[in-house]
């Protein structure tokens, strides 16, 4: 009787189920598979928290992050561990709650969503604070944030902070500002950021430009964006197994189920 291929077909598609074997493998080497299954970076949706009061007058009240906490987190005690020296906790003091989020700060981008972006950034970042002399590049966030993000994106730039070194520092330093949308052309406003915003700002605050260097902006969709976070991730993937395994030598993790 000819074996039932079908079901032959199903078994190897479906692979093995478990490998129970894995923890006797050399620690080092455990390490570093945890760091390959690492998934791509993601973007971290911000969003504004609506609270209704006062006979259904809306607020925007606090920020919330819309993402995938990473598997490896609640995997195993092991796993975390590991996990731990790749996701650091952010933004406890922004978000609602303090909850945080656990954040690849090298291939995570911090989006802040919204076709207006002022409710959602003051909802994050805080109120708009300085002096008012005729020249946005003296308002800034009230909230800085403490992380160094190498990147950061936006749907639209909150109008309420001007565009400055002194605001950009408060908002992480980063080296790339990432004007994003769902699809389509770029709006108006995102090519107006790109093409005069920023070096505007520079220029109004010359002073400080030497302290951050002048990031980079860009403008595309939402799919590109997440191209680019998996294009990135194997450059540092491969970075950080070399950190692992070198990490891994010099001490060894007990294995816990």
């Amino acid at each position: 009787m000819p074996p039932n291929t079908n079901r032959s077909c199903r078994r190897l598609r479906l692979g093995p189920r478990s490998f129970k074997l894995f923890p006797k493998l050399p620690f080092d080497i455990r390490v570093v598979i945890y760091i390959m299954a690492l998934p791509d970076g993601q973007p971290i949706i911000i969003k504004e928290e609506w609270h209704i009061v006062n006979h259904m007058k809306c607020i925007a009240k606090e920020a919330a992050a819309y993402y995938k906490v990473p598997a490896l987190l609640h995997t195993s005690s092991e796993a975390r561990i590991a996990a731990q020296k790749i996701y650091k906790k952010c933004f406890e003091v922004n978000l609602c709650g303090n909850n945080g989020v656990w954040m690849d700060l090298d291939r995570d981008i911090l989006c802040i969503s919204g076709e207006i972006g002022l409710t959602t950034s003051l909802a994050f970042f805080g109120n708009a604070q300085g002096s008012w002399d005729g020249y946005m590049d003296h308002i800034h966030p009230a909230v800085t944030i403490k992380e160094k993000l190498p990147m950061i994106a936006f749907q639209r730039w909150p109008s309420q902070y001007g565009v400055s070194p002194t605001t950009l520092e408060m908002m992480g330093k980063p080296e790339k500002i990432y004007m994003v949308r769902y699809s389509g052309a770029p709006t108006r406003h995102q090519l107006n950021m790109k093409s005069a915003k920023v070096p505007t700002g520079w220029q109004g605050g010359a002073g400080d430009a030497f302290q951050y260097p002048q990031p980079d902006v860009e403008t595309l969709t939402y799919r590109t964006l997440r191209e680019k976070l998996s294009e990135l991730g194997g450059a540092v993937i491969k970075r950080k197994t070399a950190e692992a395994e070198v990490e891994a030598e010099a001490e060894e993790v007990p294995s816990r189920p």
